[in-house]
């Protein structure tokens, strides 16, 4: 008896490993620049206006955040939220044609940035990018000035094609899964020190038209300061079916807000 319920088990174990790796054995295609430049366009449009679930940890120095996370974003504004375990809100983001607004719960402060806050992201993160680059980037879509400048060099290192780019005298890096046709590293230096993003755990999120995309649900960035970093863990992320609440977007602060405003 105890042998049928241990090889029962087994099976079991098995099984669950063999679906779990399922979606790391489609078959591994041909890429080229073209093609792979043309599959990030299609994307950028088919995930244009999306709504996600994920849960979100970073830590800059002595700031720490983590918890829950409700992700939202239309052609004009998005809106990240995190939560505690009880679903206080601890952090907010908000990106529309005003700049980018961030409350801290925990400090009652807020810091504003105006036209695509690249000053709150460089400020806080080290990072020289808009908040509408930084979300794609999370879901595996390089910003499309820096798809620009991809130079023709292409070189394939099973399982990857590596390719680079050069924009303002900086070189950037990026591999793309031969086996997912997605984005799976990309680095880059910043003030001399690098930024390293990785992508992991694929699965199809959602669809459009019939056509699923696939997504790396695991994201770290590893940012400029040693030991720094940003992870996200996406639990869904879902094509936007109706136009979101616009109360959803509200810049109301709390009252005793400081806010901060970081462009002169």
């Amino acid at each position: 008896m105890k042998t049928l319920i241990y090889l029962l088990l087994l099976t079991a174990l098995l099984s669950c490993s063999s679906l779990s790796n399922k979606k790391e054995l489609l078959p591994a295609q041909e890429i080229t620049i073209a093609s792979f430049l043309k599959s990030q366009s299609e994307r950028e449009r088919e995930l244009s206006e999306v709504r996600g679930k994920l849960h979100l940890r970073y830590k800059v120095g002595k700031q720490a955040i983590s918890g829950q996370a409700r992700f939202i974003k239309t052609l004009e504004k998005s809106r990240l939220e995190v939560s505690d375990p009880m679903g206080r809100v601890r952090y907010w983001l908000l990106a529309d044609s005003e700049g980018t607004l961030a409350y801290y719960e925990p400090e009652k402060a807020a810091y504003s940035s105006n036209g695509e806050g690249r000053s709150y992201f460089k400020k806080f993160f080290g990072l020289n990018l808009s908040s509408k680059e930084l979300e794609g980037l999370w879901i595996g879509i390089l910003p499309q000035s820096w798809r620009k400048q991809i130079v023709s060099a292409w070189k394939f290192s099973s399982p990857f094609y590596e390719g680079q780019l050069s924009l303002d005298k900086q070189d950037i890096s990026f591999k793309v899964s031969a086996h997912t046709q997605q984005l799976s590293e990309v680095s880059w230096f910043s003030s001399g020190k690098k930024v390293q993003i990785e992508f992991s755990d694929f699965d199809a999120c959602c669809s459009r038209n019939g056509a699923e995309s696939l997504l790396g649900h695991s994201v770290v960035i590893y940012l400029p300061t040693q030991s720094d970093k940003i992870e996200l863990e996406w639990e869904e992320l879902d094509i936007l079916a109706d136009a979101p609440n616009p109360l959803g977007f509200s810049r109301s602060l709390v009252r005793g807000t400081k806010l901060i405003l970081l462009d002169p």
